[in-house]
């Protein structure tokens, strides 16, 4: 059995859970990527085909925030987490004028609030 086949049998076990629990998924938000060490496989460019979705897989999936890419090497994560630092900080920017607008605390606590936890979210210390 190949891996899309695995993985329509694993959809198929929590579809009918679903409809026992009264849960519902949505197919067409799922995201598939494959980790495959060094591996030229066939099968990992195969869409995974649905009832009702067809998925293709990706280079990059985000998974509880954090942007997973096929190699593990968190670099599109940083590159996901600086463009969110820098449309805060152009938002921060907007409302710091020098001549009204916030303080440099207000700003320091504002950096503090907002900023540094989507930078520090799933990073290793």
């Amino acid at each position: 059995m190949g891996k899309t086949e695995t993985l329509r049998e694993i959809h198929e076990k929590a579809a009918k859970w679903a409809r026992r629990t009264g849960s519902v998924f949505a197919p067409q938000k799922y995201e598939m990527i494959h980790f495959a060490k060094g591996k030229k496989d066939l099968e990992l460019e195969a869409p995974l085909d649905l009832p009702t979705a067809k998925v293709q897989p990706s280079k990059t999936a985000r998974l509880l925030g954090v942007v997973l890419d096929k190699k593990l090497s968190k670099l599109p994560h940083a590159e996901h987490l600086r463009e969110r630092a820098t449309i805060s900080i152009r938002g921060m920017q907007a409302i710091a004028g020098s001549t009204c607008g916030i303080t440099l605390q207000q700003g320091a606590q504002l950096y503090k609030a907002t900023i540094l936890p989507k930078i520090a979210y799933a990073s290793s210390a």
